[in-house]
C-alpha cells in the first residue's frame, strides 16, 4: 500500500486483498484506525507485525498469514 494512502484511508487500496498486515513500528494511530474501521466492515482477515529483523518479520507473515 503507497504511504500516501494513509492520509485518506483510501478503501480502494484494500481491494482484492486476502488479508492485511499491520506494521505497527510504522503506521501511524490515525491510519490504523482509519484501516481496521475499513477491515473489520469488510470482514478481512488482519494480524500484526512488529520488528526491524526482516526475517523474523517474514516469519511473522507466514506464521500468521499462510
Amino acid at each position: 500500500i503507497p504511504l500516501t494512502s494513509y492520509n485518506t484511508a483510501d478503501p480502494s487500496v484494500l481491494d482484492n486483498k486476502d488479508m492485511i498486515f499491520f506494521f505497527t513500528d510504522y503506521i501511524s494511530h490515525t491510519a490504523y484506525t482509519k484501516f481496521i474501521h475499513i477491515a473489520r466492515d469488510r470482514k478481512m482477515k488482519f494480524s500484526y507485525l512488529h520488528g526491524v529483523n526482516m526475517d523474523q518479520v517474514i516469519k511473522q507473515i507466514y506464521q500468521n498469514g499462510v
